[in-house]
């Protein structure tokens, strides 16, 4: 065997195992959606992030990402506050600004903002790397023993 057919079984079970982690991203997702209640919370704090990235002149610049902290709550329970782990640029956020919740009612801790990029943002991007990688990997390999 060679290095390049190592390689690219490699690659195919990388995406193998890519695309199983997004199926059990969006089973979580599904069964989380089943359950969940929706609440209006208030933007009390907007996180940030710097990350440097590259430009078309071959540079570097830094970029300010956004994600919110949210109070919300729950129906008949106590005020819960989510931080967001999802950034955005631009910021699409203020204080004080009203922002739909989607939470767990027996669990108001676990608690995502009611937006499809939100829910959907990881299982579709892992499940697309991985659809990249297994189909990259087992065409390699096709190639090598065709």
């Amino acid at each position: 065997m060679t290095f390049e057919i190592i390689v690219c079984i490699a690659y195919a079970g990388l995406g193998m195992g890519l695309l199983a982690w997004g199926q059990s991203l969006c089973r979580k997702q599904f069964a989380f959606n089943k359950t969940a209640q929706m609440a209006t919370g208030t933007v009390t704090e907007i996180l940030t992030t710097r990350m440097k990235e590259s430009t078309s002149r071959g540079g570097s610049r830094w970029t300010t990402y956004f994600a919110p902290v949210v109070e919300f709550r729950p129906e008949g329970g106590a005020v819960v506050t989510h931080r967001c782990d999802t950034y955005v640029y631009p910021n699409r956020y203020a204080i004080g600004m009203p922002i739909e919740i989607r939470y767990n009612p027996a669990n108001p801790q676990e608690a995502q903002l009611n937006s499809t990029v939100v829910e959907w943002l990881r299982p579709v991007a892992v499940s697309i790397f991985g659809t990249i990688s297994f189909v990259g990997g087992t065409i390699g390999a096709i190639g090598y023993f065709g």
